[in-house]
């Protein structure tokens, strides 16, 4: 069927008879898949397809042109309902690097060895683990420092002994208060 697009000599009679159909069709099929896959992306495919339907109903087009007036409708629709869906639905949480400082020198204990400059260590803060980076090798068991937090990762430094007395004379006696 693909070479009536490319070969004027081979019939499209199909095609021509049933185009508006099958872009009517795509386009509900694009739409309707939007429902499984997040992100309100796939939808303007289909309102691009839909539209080329409509459009091939009223005026006959060649094939290439239907493929170029989808691509454009499309594109135009995720350009442009993009910036109006973000109107719409503005985002609730900004990220506030600020907010972060109340983690800076916190301590904290490796649960997964931090190797220098990869974030495949791990600490427990807070009650849940965290991905870890530092310039510098601390072992499972020993403490760190967090010196800021980059969105779900850390970056730790290894803790002096003191900061390690200290922290496990506070925990201590908080859990002695409970």
């Amino acid at each position: 069927m693909m070479e009536c697009f490319f070969n004027p000599a081979v019939s499209c009679e199909v095609f021509n008879q049933y185009g508006n159909y099958i872009w009517l069709g795509i386009g509900i099929f694009l739409s309707l898949i939007e429902l499984l896959i997040p992100g309100v992306f796939v939808v303007f495919f289909g309102i691009g397809a839909i539209s080329v339907g409509i459009i091939l109903s009223i005026f006959p087009i060649p094939f290439i042109a239907q493929i170029l007036i989808w691509l454009v409708i499309s594109v135009g629709g995720i350009l442009l309902g993009a910036k109006f869906l973000h109107r719409l639905f503005p985002a609730q949480a900004t990220k506030d690097p600020s907010n972060y400082k109340i983690y800076e020198n916190k301590i904290t204990l490796v649960i997964k060895d931090i190797k220098p400059n990869k974030k495949h260590g791990r600490i427990q803060f807070q009650g849940t683990e965290w991905d870890a980076s530092s310039n510098e090798e601390i072992l499972v068991g020993e403490y760190a420092k967090i010196l800021h937090r980059d969105n779900i990762s850390f970056s730790v430094t290894k803790a002096s002994s003191e900061e390690v007395e200290n922290f496990l004379a506070s925990k201590r006696k908080f859990e002695e208060e409970e």
